[in-house]
């Protein structure tokens, strides 16, 4: 009934036909439950301090549970996160997630309390789906940009959201070759004195190649599309897209590129698209392990 987290392993040999293995394994409960903490600098965020506390086995059921508290220099964020695989007996896997966070923009702040919900569901070996609903409550207050920049400023956020992963890359998180590409649709809503609807449409695609003895490229492709449902209304400024930093665009700081108000501060932008090309070489002193030899 509990996870296993600790294993240990012992070939026993004995005549077995060739190419086959004769194993007994002794397996050891590990403890499902536990509090962690961590700690960091980054270059957006400043100093960040977390701690957090997680049940893997929550009443019995192989159903996981987790609380946790971050502090930055922009902010603070708690969430309740609880997670089920086998949602409805079946292989998909489910989420429940309460958040609360502050955060301190460039040129506004904000609070946002929330809920979401989401399934995700492994339809193939390379074919991924993943369905949410969340709602939420925003209040941003103006700090170096106007009021008409920020649009809504208290509002309800309802948003539905389909993303399909097509993923043919030989490791998701250390890629050395193969592709990807998914896409995303969003329909969403921010309900307040003037509501307003939208639609969002996402795009990534990324490529790898590696070569033998030297380095690896990469080439990447991201875009999005927001369309308001009246034409030519301004959306809440946390509904925009921001680009800039070490996640987009490097050549600026985080969230500066895009348009500007009269006083030159980023206000977000409506679409957008972004092309990258990386090459990577292996350093003399640390080569690269094989996606294998990987954890």
């Amino acid at each position: 009934h509990y996870p296993l987290r600790r294993q240990r392993q012992m070939c026993i040999r004995d005549s077995v036909p060739t190419q086959q293995l004769d194993l007994t394994l002794h397996l050891q409960n590990g403890k499902a439950r536990g509090i962690s903490g961590y700690g960091g600098m980054e270059t957006y965020e400043g100093a960040i301090l977390g701690a957090r506390f997680h049940d893997d086995n929550l009443a019995h059921s192989l159903r996981s549970f987790s609380a946790g508290l971050e502090w930055t220099n922009r902010g603070a964020l708690f969430d309740v996160l609880c997670s089920d695989p086998w949602l409805f007996d079946r292989d998909i896997r489910g989420q429940l997630r309460y958040n609360a966070i502050t955060r301190e923009l460039d040129g506004y702040d904000k609070f946002e309390t929330g809920l979401l919900a989401s399934a995700t569901w492994d339809w193939s070996a390379i074919d991924q789906f993943t369905v949410l609903l969340s709602t939420a409550q925003v209040h941003t207050n103006a700090l170096e940009l106007a009021l008409s920049d920020l649009g809504e400023t208290s509002y309800n956020q309802l948003r539905a959201r389909l993303s399909w992963l097509h993923d043919r890359r030989d490791h998701s998180t250390f890629p050395e070759n193969g592709w990807y590409v998914e896409n995303a649709l969003e329909l969403g809503s921010a309900i307040s004195n003037q509501p307003s609807a939208y639609v969002k449409s996402e795009l990534s695609a990324a490529w790898y190649r590696r070569w033998q003895n030297s380095g690896k490229l990469a080439l990447g492709w991201r875009s999005g599309w927001l369309v308001p449902a009246i034409r030519g209304a301004d959306l809440p400024i946390d509904i925009r897209y921001f680009l800039g930093g070490a996640q987009s665009f490097r050549g600026l700081d985080e969230r500066q590129l895009g348009p500007r108000n009269n006083n030159a501060q980023p206000r977000g932008g409506n679409a957008y698209w972004l092309v990258n090309a990386e090459w990577t070489q292996p350093c003399l002193l640390y080569t690269s392990p094989s996606p294998r030899d990987r954890g």
